[in-house]
C-alpha cells in the first residue's frame, strides 16, 4: 500500500468532509488518463499476468487483483476476444485492460 498516498490524496475527502460526490472531478480524470500512478499499477500488474497463456485464468487473476471478485462469464469472454485481437501486442493489451479496470466507476466506488 506504499502507493496508496496519491490516490487517497486524489480522492479521499478531507477530514470532516464527506466525500459523497458521484462524479469525477477534470483533476481526478486527470489522474486517471495522464497519471503516472495508475499506469505504474498497470504496468506492475500486467507482468506477472502476462506469463498467464489461458485467458479464462488471465480473467480472473486479473479481476480478483483489481476488484476482489471473479469476472462475469462475459468480463471472461471480453478478455479472451481482446487477447485474441491483440495478440501480436498481448502485454500491452494487458496493461490496458488493467487500466481500464482501475479506471472504472466500480474500483473507483469499491475500492
Amino acid at each position: 500500500r506504499p502507493n496508496a498516498g496519491p490516490f487517497i490524496a486524489m480522492f479521499g475527502g478531507g477530514a470532516g468532509q464527506p466525500q459523497d460526490l458521484f462524479y469525477a472531478t477534470a483533476d481526478q480524470a486527470l489522474f486517471y488518463g495522464n497519471g503516472g500512478t495508475i499506469h505504474n499499477w498497470a504496468g506492475v500488474l500486467a507482468a506477472p499476468l502476462s506469463t498467464q497463456q489461458d485467458p479464462k485464468l488471465l480473467a480472473e487473476e486479473m479481476y480478483l487483483h483489481v476488484f476482489n471478485r471473479r469476472p462475469t462469464d462475459d468480463e471472461t469472454a471480453l478478455v479472451t476476444t481482446y487477447l485474441q485481437s491483440r495478440a501480436d501486442a498481448r502485454v500491452p493489451a494487458i496493461q490496458e485492460m488493467v487500466w481500464g479496470l482501475l479506471s472504472s466507476a466500480e474500483f473507483r466506488f469499491n475500492n
